[in-house]
């Protein structure tokens, strides 16, 4: 009888083990799953244009644009030396959320300098914004960590960022969204998390050609 028992107890044990080890996987894993559902991590579609040596992830929607980039200036005539304000808006075609706007203008800081950047009145606080007149680029990132996102309503434009232009010599120069082209060191995304992927909205922009006069 007791070797019955013993028998009976040495079989109990590596089933116990095995049911743990089971639902342990399923928390872990159900936690994976909650956290996917809240908001996504920027290191997953941050890529080695953004100087963090990450591989890129993001899923680029090749369908039509869902949103238009837009320039606004003071003035598209500029005289060396005065400061204008140029603004960018997003224009939606559609009603969509997304987890994350990721701003890239391309600009020659040969013939601009470049200051005051602050966000737009309808964006939340930047998670960061910079120039950078070595990468020729005007940065910023939203990051928003809602599981609903950030709503963007069909047809109504939303004030992204502006920022200071003093030009410091003539000739016509254009500033563009950069697409992370071989030249351009930043990807412009508008950046949608699912469980099982991130993926980017296409979109489409007009550049702002500006004329510069002493």
């Amino acid at each position: 009888m007791e070797n019955k028992g013993k028998n009976i107890f040495s079989y109990l044990i590596p089933v116990v083990a095995v049911v743990i080890i089971v639902e342990s996987v399923m928390v872990v894993s159900g936690l994976v799953k909650k956290n996917q559902g809240v908001d996504i991590d920027p290191s997953l579609y941050m890529t080695e244009n953004d100087e963090t040596g990450i591989e890129d992830k993001v899923i680029e929607d090749m369908g039509d644009a869902k949103a238009n980039f837009v320039f606004s200036v003071d003035s598209k005539e500029m005289m060396v030396g005065k400061s204008y304000v140029v603004q960018l808006d997003l224009l939606p075609k559609e009603k969509f959320s997304v987890d994350a706007v990721d701003v890239y203008v391309s600009y020659d800081s040969e013939a601009f300098d470049v200051s005051g950047l602050i966000e737009g009145e309808d964006m939340p606080k930047a998670a960061s914004m910079r120039v950078s007149d070595k990468r020729n680029l005007v940065l910023a990132n939203f990051w928003f960590t809602d599981v609903e996102g950030y709503a963007f309503e069909e047809g109504k434009p939303v004030s992204l960022l502006s920022f200071k232009v003093t030009p410091k010599k003539t000739g016509n120069y254009d500033f563009n969204i950069s697409k992370g082209g071989q030249e351009e060191l930043g990807i412009t995304r508008i950046v949608v998390g699912q469980e099982d992927m991130v993926s980017s909205l296409a979109f489409s922009s007009d550049k702002l050609t500006v004329i510069i006069n002493n």
